[in-house]
Formats: structure tokens, C-alpha cells, sequence
């Protein structure tokens, strides 16, 4: 089993290398993607594919330098091996036993990549999008001298926008002061913070285009949910139990246990309160837990058997509390969230002013960018017509 497993994996490996083939391979690390991609780009090198037409991407610096790595080793070592090391390699790599003009072929791709202008074109995503931009940033709409920032660079940049932002919505005259209020009690400063920067929009598409950032989606998304004001909810938890089911209900968890005794404090003070607030404070405390969950029972068992149309009562004002809390939860989400997206829409305004009058791109811009300049700009066609003049085979790992 195991001397089959392996036969077939060579095969596998030997189809996705095979130039002829349009593929894509989905491994687990460590299982050879790597190792494939590079054979695939010997065996176009031996099917006299100029190395400049070949173009590989990658997503680190690191993983690039082990692709070029990796390829100039194996070539280097088609140069001086024997014939029979040679053929022997050769043969593992395509499955046929190579012909000896294949043989001299290969003995002479080391000197050629070498020698080809620019070396072989492997490079990180982000590279391959930088170069792509400096050479049409016209056509995609940059200045042609833009700067690229480096992840610390970007972060302090955006953390800049973050402190002003927060500055400016802690003044009472700021039209953001509102929406920063929403959100600060729900949220320690880290995880305020956290929250902020996820609903940036990083990775959801250009941020220059209208409507696209994560933050507008979400302004669009709440906007659309109908909600009630929190003060009606307040208002309907404190009228879950008033007049006289209120008192049968104090006057019998009162001559109950421990537990029960508890109950009738919290609908003392309930009676006793000043405003629906506090009311409605009072009444959480009776029917649910610390937790927020409701409570099994509302009264022990002998008490239940005294009265069971009062302790039916409780249930039901219960329960009515447990959705009511979870409803006027919601509403406070909802807020928050709109509230979020409002302060992430303008830190996003902020951070693309201050890389525009920096001419920088950050990570993200730049695959953005090169994106919109293949698909939706004017120039996309002639674009990709003069990259499809310099380029035959785009490898991705």
C-alpha cells in the first residue's frame, strides 16, 4: 500500500508539472506544492520557454527566495552531472526517457538564466503588483512616484488616523461624539481598538471605491434592520408586574426560602423605584440570572403548590423579561455597530488623506489598485495586452 501511494502521488505531481496542463493543486504544507511549481517551470524551460516570458508568484520575500533557490540548485546541478545522473533526472522529472538533444538542452539553462535580462521573474504578490503599477500608474490613477508602506509604517499611519479620530469624537460639538458614546461602555480600549480596526475594510476590496469598505457595508446593512427605542423596552420590562399581582407576589415569595426571599427583595425594590429604569432594573434581578439566563423556577416547590396561579404569573412575567432583554440587547448591537461603522468609515477617511499627501500605497492598496487596473479601468485592455506580449505562464504558489 504504501509503495502504491507513493507511485500515485509521483503521478499526481508529474500531471500538475505537466506544461500542457492548466492546474491547480491543493495540499497541505509540507506536501511538495513548492516542489511541483518548480518542475513545472523546468519542464517549460525544456520545452524552450524563454525564462522571461515565465512569471511566478508567491506570497513572502521568503517563499520566493526558496522557489529561486530551489530552481538555480536543480539547474546548477543539470550542468555538471554525468550523462547517466543526468538522464536518470530528467527521465524522474517528465516520465520519458529524455532524447540527448533535451539532455544539452538542459546542461545549458543555467548559463541562460543566468544571462536573461532581469533574471527570472519570481516575486511576492505584492511585488509583482508594485512593478505592474509603476510601469501604468497613469492608467491606474497614482502619482508615479508613490512610496510603498511597510506593515509598521501602515500601522502607524493608521493608528495616527485612529487618535485623531477618537480626539475629535471626544469633543461634545463632534458630530461623531454620539456614535463614540455607543460604543466605548461596550468595549475596553484593546478591544475597542480591535473592533475599530476590523471594520476598516482590510482585504474586502479597494477602499478607494464608493460603498466597498467594510464600514459602509455595515452602515448599509443596520440601516436596514427595523428596531424599537431601547427606552419602550425599558418601559415594557417595567410594567411586567404592577397593582395587586405585584403585591401576591411579594407577600408569597416573602414567607418562602432563601432563594424565594431574594425574589421578593428585588420586586420590593421594584414597587418601591423611582423611575422605569430602575424598575426595569429590579425586575432583571427577580427573573434572571447574573448570567442573564432566566431562572428555572420562580418559587420553590411548596410555594408553587400554595399558589400556583400567582407563581404561573411570576413564569410568565419571566419569561416576558428574558425576551424583552435580549430584544432591547439587540437594539444596543445594532446602535453599536452603526456607531462603529461611522467612527471606522471616518478613521478610513483619514488614513487615505494622510497616504495621499504622502503619495503612498499600503499592502493592501497595491493589490487594490492592480486589481482595478486589470479589471475596471479604461486601460485594462491594453494592459493586459502589453503584459500578455511579455508574459506566456503565470505559475502561483
Amino acid at each position: 500500500m504504501p509503495v502504491a501511494a507513493t507511485h500515485q502521488s509521483d503521478i499526481n505531481q508529474r500531471r500538475a508539472a505537466d506544461p500542457s496542463a492548466s492546474a491547480w493543486v491543493s495540499a497541505s504544507a509540507g506536501t511538495g506544492k513548492t516542489y511541483v511549481l518548480v518542475n513545472r517551470i523546468l519542464r517549460l524551460l525544456l520545452e524552450g520557454v524563454r525564462p522571461e516570458r515565465i512569471l511566478c508568484l508567491t506570497f513572502t520575500n521568503i517563499a520566493a527566495a526558496e522557489m529561486q533557490n530551489r530552481l538555480h540548485s536543480r539547474l546548477m546541478e543539470w550542468a555538471s552531472a554525468s550523462q547517466a545522473e543526468l538522464a536518470e533526472a530528467l527521465e524522474k522529472l517528465t516520465g520519458e526517457s529524455p532524447p540527448p538533444e533535451l539532455a544539452a538542452l538542459a546542461r545549458r539553462l543555467f548559463a541562460l538564466t543566468l544571462e536573461t535580462e532581469g533574471g527570472l521573474k519570481i516575486h511576492t504578490i505584492h511585488g509583482f503588483c508594485e512593478r505592474l503599477l509603476h510601469r501604468f500608474p497613469l492608467e491606474a490613477g497614482i502619482a508615479a512616484d508613490f512610496t510603498v508602506l511597510d506593515e509598521t509604517s501602515a500601522g502607524e499611519l493608521r493608528q495616527d488616523a485612529v487618535d485623531r479620530v477618537l480626539s475629535s469624537a471626544a469633543d461634545d460639538d463632534s458630530s461623531l461624539n454620539e456614535a463614540l458614546g455607543e460604543v466605548i461602555p461596550l468595549a475596553a480600549e484593546q478591544s475597542f481598538r480591535s473592533l475599530l480596526d476590523g471594520v476598516l475594510g482590510r482585504g474586502t476590496g479597494s477602499a478607494d471605491r464608493a460603498g466597498t469598505d467594510q464600514g459602509a457595508k455595515i452602515g448599509e446593512l443596520l440601516g436596514s434592520v427595523a428596531c424599537r427605542e431601547p427606552e419602550a423596552i425599558i418601559a415594557d420590562i417595567a410594567a411586567l408586574l404592577d397593582g395587586d399581582a405585584l403585591d401576591e407576589a411579594i407577600e408569597l415569595l416573602a414567607s418562602g426560602g432563601v432563594s424565594d426571599r431574594a425574589k421578593a427583595d428585588h420586586l420590593v425594590r421594584a414597587k418601591a423605584a423611582g423611575t422605569k429604569q430602575e424598575q426595569a432594573d429590579a425586575f432583571r434581578a427577580a427573573f434572571l440570572t447574573q448570567r442573564g439566563e432566566p431562572f428555572a423556577r420562580m418559587a420553590t416547590t411548596a410555594l408553587a403548590a400554595e399558589a400556583p396561579d400567582t407563581v404561573a404569573a411570576l413564569e410568565s412575567a419571566r419569561d416576558a423579561c428574558h425576551r424583552l432583554v435580549l430584544e432591547e440587547r439587540g437594539v444596543r448591537l445594532v446602535a453599536a455597530n452603526a456607531a462603529l461603522g461611522a467612527l471606522g468609515r471616518e478613521v478610513e477617511r483619514q488614513y487615505r488623506a494622510a497616504k495621499a499627501a504622502r503619495a503612498a500605497l499600503d499592502y493592501d492598496d497595491l493589490i487594490n489598485k492592480a486589481a482595478d487596473l486589470l479589471r475596471v479601468s479604461e486601460a485594462a485592455s491594453w494592459v493586459l495586452y502589453k503584459l500578455d506580449g511579455g508574459i506566456d505562464h503565470i505559475l502561483v504558489d
